[in-house]
């Protein structure tokens, strides 16, 4: 048996050599390239001089640093689906625009995707005038005489991301819907640096017909804004009694030291409605964090809107949060688990305080510190139906309207504990 075995492995092995050798082991010639390049994907086309107008699809780069004349615009953009790369250069100029879309319909711009470099001086930075699902990404726009960035006229679902906008001569970042029938909506701010601007950080603007509505502007630091008398971080304004502001989301934004007010909204005969301001850092404003008051005297409306977990530090002059505006309706609100510590100078000034309000919630937020010994903590006036209930103030007096709904304001830990107590404590 073993014989037989052997006999077997030596006929075996001879004929897989055999198979195993077929063919010429030297390659016929060179390896040939198996990636496609660029062009082969996708042709490119180059932009070596500025003024350029864009008025085809396709993909546009830069090949240098381009500067254009005083007065011109540098990049006209007029067609879908255009895809622009800076390539890490700098687009600069004088007086006008330095990438404009402008429909040439009534239509928005659709899927355009700007990217990667400086706009440095122009009127404006970068100007939207109706674009849809379009992304800004990686860019740094600076010293614009007016505006950083506009996003106006019929714009939704753009992507703003990653890009920094500083030392403009007016607002940073404005969303502005300012005709009947124009809507600015479902856009996204993140990931930015809102530095060293002229005026407001954001603006959020709806007059004369316009809504700005379901934006989100999330994890930005918008820092250092100052210039003019009132600038705020973000800033709510609605002009008209036909134009909204509703349902955008400020979320997780490290919003501190811009010249007046944090978070400032405002209202003229229309309304402010229905919007989130939740999880964001506000410090170090001359005014106050959070505050909302009408823009003249009439019938301003602030309803629906939730600031809820803030942390709210170090703000003076009116407080950490404030609603007082006797011409401002202030109603169906929620204040709630929000921080505030060291805000406010002066007697009348409380961490925080709604008057004229109705049917608000004010619940569990935590008060603490001051910068003189007559600030108050928490402030209810002139109000009504309102329900203040868990808040906890350390140091300084909790003072509530008798017509608001309200628990208990005790001093010390209770026996029994009920829902609806505030605390006091030294």
């Amino acid at each position: 048996m073993k014989t037989k075995f052997h006999t077997l492995a030596l006929i075996t092995v001879p004929m897989a050599f055999q198979v195993l050798a077929q063919g010429p082991l030297m390659p016929p010639g060179p390896p040939e390239p198996m990636m496609k390049t660029l062009d082969e994907v996708e042709a490119r086309i180059p932009i070596e001089s500025v003024p350029f107008t864009i008025d085809q699809p396709g993909s546009y780069y830069l090949t240098g640093n381009l500067e254009a004349a005083a007065g011109v615009q540098a990049i006209l953009i007029t067609a879908d689906d255009v895809r622009l790369d800076l390539m890490g250069f700098t687009l600069s100029g004088g007086a006008t625009r330095g990438i404009s879309l402008n429909p040439p319909g009534d239509d928005p711009i659709q899927n355009t995707v700007v990217r990667n470099g400086t706009l440095d001086g122009f009127s404006s930075g970068l100007r939207i005038l109706g674009g849809e699902n379009g992304r800004y990404e990686d860019l740094q726009i600076r010293n614009a005489a007016g505006s950083g960035i506009i996003l106006a006229g019929e714009s939704r679902g753009n992507v703003i991301r990653g890009c920094m906008v500083a030392e403009s001569g007016s607002w940073a970042v404005n969303l502005s819907a300012t005709q009947e029938g124009e809507i600015v909506t479902g856009n996204l701010i993140e990931d930015c640096i809102v530095i060293d601007n002229g005026s407001h950080g954001i603006r959020l603007r709806a007059a004369s017909g316009g809504l700005v509505t379901e934006n989100t502007i999330r994890n930005n630091t918008i820092i250092g804004n100052s210039g003019v008398s009132g600038t705020s971080g973000i800033y709510f304004e609605a002009t008209s009694s036909n134009s909204a502001i509703n349902g955008n989301r400020i979320l997780n934004n490290a919003i501190t030291d811009n010249q007046s007010r944090g978070i400032y909204l405002r209202s003229s005969a229309s309304v402010v409605r229905n919007n989130e301001i939740r999880n964001n850092t506000v410090h170090g404003h001359d005014n106050a964090g959070i505050i909302g008051t009408s823009l003249n005297a009439g019938s301003g409306v602030l309803t629906g809107t939730r600031i809820e977990d803030n942390v709210i530090s170090w703000n003076r002059f009116n407080g950490g949060i404030r609603f007082w505006d006797s011409d401002l309706e202030v109603t169906g609100m929620v204040i709630r688990g929000n921080v505030l510590a060291d805000n406010g100078v002066g007697s009348s000034v409380a961490h925080l305080r709604v008057e004229y309000g109705q049917n608000n919630t004010i619940q569990a937020n935590h008060l603490s510190g001051a910068q003189t010994s007559t600030t108050q903590g928490l402030r209810t006036g002139n109000s009504s139906g309102q329900l203040v209930v868990q808040n906890s103030v350390l140091g300084e007096q909790i003072m509530i309207s008798p017509t608001d709904r309200y628990g208990q304001t005790i001093e010390s830990v209770p026996i029994e504990n009920s829902a609806w107590l505030n605390f006091r404590l030294d």
